[in-house]
Formats: structure tokens, C-alpha cells, sequence
């Protein structure tokens, strides 16, 4: 799913990322954050704080969840510098 990377929630046992895109905010969990794979980035790095984003084009790869309140498990962050909006 294509979206602006907007939040980091940390404040339940299991983080959550939000998503601004076209349909509205959508939250994925991040159940295994260790084991999210990162692309895009073209040597740079990236602070995943928790709190509100820089609004960063992503695409976010996930499996369905069970959990509530969330799209999916994110598996890869895909970070889109090309589809960066003013």
C-alpha cells in the first residue's frame, strides 16, 4: 500500500505506523520490527521515532492482521523519494 508515512504510535505493547493515502489513515502493526526490511533509502538512513513523521511517501508491503484497528503486519518499508510531495 502507497501512502505518506505520517506516525509512529508507540504507545500500546506493539507499535503502529499510519499511513495518510488517498482512502484516509490507515494503520499497519509493526509486530516484528526487527525483522521489517527497509528499501529506498540510497545509503541514507532513517530514525523511526515514535511520534508524528516528516510525511515520507512509502510503500508498505504487509500480511493481514487479526488485530484490531489495524490493515495489516508490516513485512518491508519501501521509502519512495521520487513520489515526494510539496
Amino acid at each position: 500500500m502507497r501512502g505518506a508515512f505520517t506516525e509512529l504510535d508507540c504507545s500500546k505493547d506493539k507499535p503502529r505506523l499510519t499511513l495518510k493515502t488517498a482512502d484516509g489513515k490507515i494503520a499497519f502493526l509493526l509486530d516484528q520490527p526487527d525483522k521489517v526490511i527497509l528499501s529506498g533509502l540510497k545509503g541514507a538512513t532513517v530514525d523511526m521515532n515514535c511520534g508524528p513523521q516528516k510525511a515520507e511517501a512509502v510503500t508498505v508491503e504487509y500480511e493481514p492482521s487479526t488485530a484490531s484497528g489495524v490493515k495489516g503486519n508490516v513485512r518491508a518499508i519501501r521509502f519512495e523519494p521520487e513520489l515526494q510531495t510539496r
